[in-house]
């Protein structure tokens, strides 16, 4: 049998062996900064990037099959993979990560995560300052480098051929990526939801037809700005799956914004009544202008493993709370990008 979920973690690597990834540059190793949550690296400052020399950026890859990796099943089959792709040192708004299975591109991703507004000396927006490993350089003007899981599906394949790259404007010494884990898992059926504006709500409690972000960040979402929030059309978004295998395990894979002005609001994600993901934003701003970057709201990449109830349905809520500490009026959110895939 092959040993699924099968699991690339970096912090067992060596530097020569790279755990047949391809493009690292290098591994940087973080852990003996005091209090840093990275570990090892694939990548990192000065290592994965655009190289100021020829200009190209590094890709790295790995290609899962029979004849590169042990015990790896022979015959087509569904996949699930799951990348902890790093953002590092500084990323302009129109820079993003990508990844590649098979030679399609399945995520793509700029720094969504900026609840305020920074601006170098020539006012142009940055998404991000830091240096690595947890280390600030700017106090005031710096975020953590920040990590996001990536997910991607593919379906009837023999091999899953994986490229993780990114559009950078900038070289390496001003802006750089990394991998710090990756994780591909065998998956049964897989169900889908991806929203078209103006189209189906897809079983979902929308509140309104799905709409493209007014600022074009977002994309096509289901809820939004005015329409899913505590004063809002509707207070949660909802949809109940039906037919699938009782008892059954699966993944559940999703894309929370939360949109407008939160403070000390709670993201919350529930499947049959039981929650399985929440968290509670600080503080995100909305201050009306799309030119700024200020209303394309912040990502939650949600990703919880669920199980179906004894008549074959699971019920997904996304909704939030309300805050002891600010106003509620301003705090929408929407969803996208809903996979339920079953475990094997």
């Amino acid at each position: 049998m092959f040993p699924f979920p099968y699991d690339d973690d970096f912090n067992k690597a060596n530097v020569d062996d790279f755990l047949g990834f391809s493009g690292c540059g290098g591994l940087t190793d973080c852990n003996a900064v005091p209090d840093n949550q990275l570990g090892v690296v694939c990548g990192g400052p000065l290592k994965a990037g655009r190289d100021p020399a020829t200009s190209e950026v590094s890709v790295i890859a790995k290609t899962y099959n029979s004849k590169t990796v042990p015990r790896f099943p022979e015959g087509k089959r569904n996949y699930r993979l799951v990348v902890d792709f790093m953002y590092v040192n500084t990323w302009v708004s129109s820079e993003y990560g990508f990844i590649i299975v098979n030679g399609v591109e399945c995520w793509r991703q700029g720094v969504s995560n900026k609840n305020y507004d920074v601006r170098d000396a020539s006012n142009t927006e940055l998404q991000f300052v830091d240096t690595f490993c947890n280390e600030d350089s700017q106090v005031g003007k710096v975020r953590n480098d920040e990590m996001v899981t990536a997910v991607c599906f593919v379906t009837d394949v023999n091999e899953v051929a994986v490229q993780i790259s990114a559009n950078l404007i900038g070289t390496w010494n001003a802006r750089s990526f990394g991998v710090q884990h990756v994780e591909l898992d065998k998956i049964g059926a897989t169900y889908s939801d991806t929203f078209v504006a103006g189209g189906s709500q897809l079983g979902w409690t929308c509140g309104a037809s799905p709409q493209v972000d007014p600022c074009g960040v977002l994309g096509t979402f289901c809820g939004g700005k005015g329409i899913a929030g505590i004063y809002g059309l509707v207070k949660s978004i909802s949809k109940t799956y039906t037919g699938l295998e009782p008892g059954q395990e699966y993944y559940l894979d999703l894309d929370y914004f939360a949109i407008g002005t939160w403070e000390a609001h709670a993201i919350v994600v529930e499947t049959n009544s039981v929650r399985c993901f929440g968290a509670t934003i600080l503080r995100i701003q909305d201050l009306g202008a799309c030119a700024d970057g200020n209303t394309e709201g912040l990502r939650q990449q949600v990703h919880c493993k669920v199980q179906a109830d004894s008549s074959g349905e699971l019920r997904v809520t996304a909704t939030t709370g309300p805050s002891i500490e600010g106003a509620d009026d301003a705090v929408f959110f929407a969803i996208q990008n809903v996979f339920v895939s079953q475990i094997l």
